[in-house]
């Protein structure tokens, strides 16, 4: 009895590994950058431009900060904007980010940012 429990035990253990080997990718060496190889839409960039529209409200005189933000919270874009101008800003992201969170005053709005465009509008 204790020599097929043994036996059963090895068997399953033997095809466990078999199975891991066919899931295992293989990974060759390779001496220089040109031997990579990716796929066609693979991209490198870690980064990408996003345009921002800021649509202002008319006759409103304030000048205040509009702040543009990641997901992870940290300030992308800066500027001091007047209310009612409307401003095409370019915004560097990094090009995991798929949301921007827009502060300007008391207004804060969280957009998508999954295209090359933003339309903010404060009215």
């Amino acid at each position: 009895m204790q020599v097929a429990l043994a036996a059963l035990l090895l068997a399953s253990f033997g095809c466990r590994k078999e199975q891991f080997e066919q899931l295992s990718p293989t990974v060759e060496p390779t001496e220089s950058f040109r031997q990579i190889e990716a796929p066609a839409d693979f991209s490198w960039n870690t980064a990408r431009t996003v345009q921002v529209q800021f649509t202002g409200r008319l006759a409103d005189p304030r000048r205040l900060t509009l702040k543009i933000s990641g997901e992870d919270g940290a300030v992308l874009y800066r500027k001091l904007q007047a209310a009612g101008e409307d401003a095409v800003l370019s915004v560097e992201v990094p090009a995991f980010t798929r949301q921007l969170t827009v502060q300007y005053g008391s207004f804060l709005q969280t957009y998508p940012a999954t295209g090359n465009g933003v339309s903010v509008k404060l009215n």
